[in-house]
């Protein structure tokens, strides 16, 4: 099954954005983009790096990370940034151009999961506040956006609640 237009994965840190991607793209058989991986290679700096310059710098160019998307002609899954929802033209401009889709887990889920990642250096010890902070800040933008899959069941579950909003937004 391939898909008619790229689709793009928002949600916030730990929401399974590349472990869900890369096996949504997998099995729809199309490239994955990863954020991370794609805001590096336009600044030339990690984005762990450009985090702990700070958020301002970060968010600026995953914003232009969104834009080299949106210029693309190749269908693709690829993970954006939960700080596209600070920026809602954005997220409707995404949402115009293929399927956005809101990874959508709880704080709760979100902060132990990225506790079991292992270390993001710009994040506390404990991330469970700033997490929390972020949702509040984000998760109703975010659902006015896009359509919303619950990642708190397992990746490949999402998987199929994905293709499953694809076939029925045909």
């Amino acid at each position: 099954m391939a898909a008619p237009a790229s689709i793009y994965l928002i949600g916030l840190m730990g929401s399974g954005k590349t472990t869900v991607g890369r096996r949504l793209a997998a099995r729809l058989d199309v490239g994955y983009v990863d954020n991370d991986e794609a805001v590096a290679g336009l600044a030339g700096v990690s984005s762990v790096e450009l985090a702990r310059r700070g958020g301002s710098e970060l968010h600026e160019w995953e914003a232009r990370y969104v834009t080299t998307l949106l210029d693309r002609d190749a269908v693709v899954v690829a993970g954006i940034a939960a700080s596209s929802a600070d920026r809602p033209a954005e997220l409707a401009a995404l949402a115009a151009a293929g399927l956005l889709v809101y990874l959508h887990c709880p704080p709760a889920v979100l902060a132990a999961r990225v506790r079991a990642d292992g270390p993001r250096p710009w994040l506390p010890a404990d991330p469970e506040t700033m997490i929390a902070d972020m949702y509040e800040r984000r998760d109703a933008v975010l659902r006015e956006h896009a359509t919303i899959v619950d990642a708190t069941v397992t990746p490949d579950d999402a998987v199929t609640r994905i293709v499953a909003a694809l076939a029925a937004r045909r």
